[in-house]
């Protein structure tokens, strides 16, 4: 009688443990498709993982987060307009935790075929757990009426100013084999929207008989990154609106000719030159010299770039051995526009003394004429080692070839 009722009492413990035992779930699901443009009825090929983690009602670890083998999986397709569902399959996970559709390397799985008409559409894969817990994971589709397979946009430039025409060339692809195809008479939408996505405009352009078509886009007024994106990011690009536009060289001490090497005690001048201003902007540029270290050597005065100087100046420095070593540095400018913004850039030069030629040897250099010669023959050169201050050779010096 007390063997019964010790029985008893264990199965009624367990009976009690074993709902803690497993007390909730945590999933990890996804899947993959290989393009997010499929035309009408065209087999869509997935594969997907399950992940489960298995925890108590007090939070202990039961089981770790691992491959989750012989679960059902509920796969649908679904209008992203209606949110009606227009397909629905049940797929089971393999004794690897992967569930997948029909495919060359899968050929005994479940065809999962594009929705006949046309639209953007959901494919959604929802696990739901021994708790009713429910998991998904979806990716975004469009189908359309044309064989393709993917879309392309990009705006004609980088960077734009203030309410600039913005021409975007938009490009629908049919790949066969290593070629791709323009595909015609394809109707793209598409938005342009700020770094936050939010958007701004919207635009539609059908492809002619190269499947390419253009757009025009007026450029925001607000300085920053924007996205020109089509078929909710089926293809996106980006470009900038800046305030203005400007070069920066390094120059001669006249600031005429172009010059990014010095000797020490040469001039060197850093020219800045707006290139789109109009006859009443106000603009200034100040900066730094850094070395290669990034040590701040020299500072570059406030410059003032107006009409009067047709909006280019030159900041002139000595390069003076107090200041300058030999090696590289770099001139850092900021360019500001009274009333407007301001854009940062760089350029770079370099401080040595001494310059290397190298040519045929004057007399039995081995060429025939010029810098021609027969197969195998010597041929002899001379080196230069000058002076960049003056031209004059270097005594004294030794080298190998």
């Amino acid at each position: 009688m007390n063997n019964k009722t010790l029985i008893t009492l264990i199965i009624i413990f367990f009976s009690f443990l074993l709902p803690s035992i497993s007390a909730y779930y945590i999933n990890d699901i996804y899947f993959t498709v290989p393009d997010t443009v499929y035309s009408s009825g065209e087999r869509i090929e997935i594969i997907g993982y399950l992940y489960q983690a298995n925890y108590s009602s007090n939070g202990s670890l039961v089981r770790g987060s691992s491959l989750l083998a012989n679960a059902t999986i509920n796969f649908t397709i679904i209008s992203n307009s209606t949110y009606n569902v227009t397909s629905n399959y049940t797929l089971n996970t393999s004794s690897t935790g992967a569930f997948y559709s029909l495919s060359n390397y899968y050929p005994s799985a479940i065809e999962i075929d594009a929705p006949l008409a046309a639209g953007n559409y959901y494919l959604r894969a929802e696990y739901r757990d021994p708790n009713n817990g429910t998991s998904f994971s979806q990716v975004e589709i469009a189908v359309v009426n044309q064989t393709l397979d993917s879309l392309k946009v990009s705006p004609n430039k980088a960077n734009y100013n203030p309410s600039e025409s913005v021409l975007v060339t938009l490009e629908a692809v049919r790949t066969i084999g290593d070629r791709s195809l323009g595909v015609s008479n394809v109707s793209i939408n598409g938005t342009l929207q700020n770094s936050s996505k939010s958007v701004l405009s919207t635009f539609n352009c059908t492809t002619g008989n190269n499947g390419k078509c253009t757009t025009s886009l007026t450029a925001p007024s607000t300085y920053g990154s924007y996205i020109v994106e089509v078929g909710n990011y089926k293809a996106f690009s980006s470009f900038y609106v800046i305030p203005f536009s400007f070069n920066v060289y390094m120059k001669d001490e006249l600031a005429k000719s172009l010059k990014n090497i010095y000797a020490v005690g040469e001039q060197a001048s850093v020219e800045v030159s707006v290139t789109n201003a109009s006859t009443s902007d106000l603009y200034s540029f100040y900066g730094y010299i850094a070395d290669s270290s990034g040590n701040v050597v020299k500072i570059i005065n406030s410059t003032q770039l107006n009409n009067n100087n047709s909006f280019t100046g030159s900041f002139l420095f000595s390069v003076d051995s107090l200041t300058f070593q030999y090696g590289a540095y770099a001139a850092y400018v900021t360019v500001n526009k009274t009333g407007d913004g301001s854009i940062s850039a760089q350029t770079s030069f370099e401080v040595r003394d001494w310059a290397l030629a190298i040519e045929k040897k004057s007399s039995i250099s081995g060429f025939e004429y010029e810098y021609s010669a027969f197969p195998n023959r010597t041929l002899r050169f001379e080196t230069s080692p000058t002076y960049r201050i003056n031209g004059t050779v270097i005594p004294s010096l030794n080298g190998a070839v």
